[in-house]
């Protein structure tokens, strides 16, 4: 595995600053979501959402944490 940055450029990039946007329009719409009335899966599907918008919103920082990506070259 390789590990996914977003470099300083593109941080400042206008597609970064639309997504952006985008993932927290869909974080704020999941956390409204999970303040209702969900069975146990659901619940914990929809806070699997929510992690994973909030790991790509922390690209988004300086001092982000990386995100584990697979390895393209064909090993396992």
């Amino acid at each position: 595995m390789s590990d996914f940055r977003l470099s300083p450029g593109d941080r400042s990039a206008n597609l970064w600053a639309r997504l952006k946007v985008h993932i927290e329009e869909r974080l704020q719409k999941a956390r409204e979501r999970n303040d209702g009335d969900l069975d146990p899966v659901q619940t914990a599907r929809l806070r699997g959402e929510i992690s994973c918008l909030k790991r790509l919103l922390a690209l988004g920082k300086d001092e982000s944490p990386p995100i584990p990506t697979a390895d393209r070259s064909g090993g396992l």
